[in-house]
């Protein structure tokens, strides 16, 4: 009985988390700017979509993860202190392909200047069905 109980409550807890964690291509686009306006660039680069290639070791993968976060650090850290920071964002629009594997995302986002820019998004779902940025072509 008690670890039916127990089974119970994970199970709960399991669709708890799940129902609380939207992966709609709108929530990864605003979460990748909340990273870039947080200067969490480690979870960013998390967001960006990698085709799997047997080629790459999951060391190999790591390293390129963290010399992109690093160059993401330098670039971005510069621009936005010339803008002042990221102040706000919000998105425009979402629109989902037919095939339901891509979706294009437009963001506003305001600088602490108060400069707006529209920025528009691609992401693609990764093999687990996650949305993810896609910085291809």
């Amino acid at each position: 009985m008690k670890k039916f109980f127990i089974t119970m409550a994970l199970a709960c807890l399991v669709c708890f988390v799940t129902s609380c964690s939207s992966n709609t291509p709108a929530d990864v686009a605003q979460t990748s700017i909340d990273y870039l306006k947080e200067q969490k660039f480690d979870k960013y680069v998390d967001l960006i979509y990698v085709k799997p290639s047997a080629q790459d070791s999951p060391d190999e993968l790591k390293k390129e993860k963290e010399q992109f976060a690093d160059m993401l650090r330098e670039k971005y850290k510069q621009a936005l202190k010339a803008k002042g920071g990221i102040k706000d964002s919000e998105v425009l629009s979402e629109e989902v392909a037919d095939d339901g594997e891509t979706a294009t995302v437009v963001l506003k986002v305001t600088y602490g200047d108060g400069s707006e820019e529209e920025n528009t998004l691609k992401l693609r779902k990764d093999e687990e069905g996650n949305w993810k940025l896609d910085m291809g072509k």
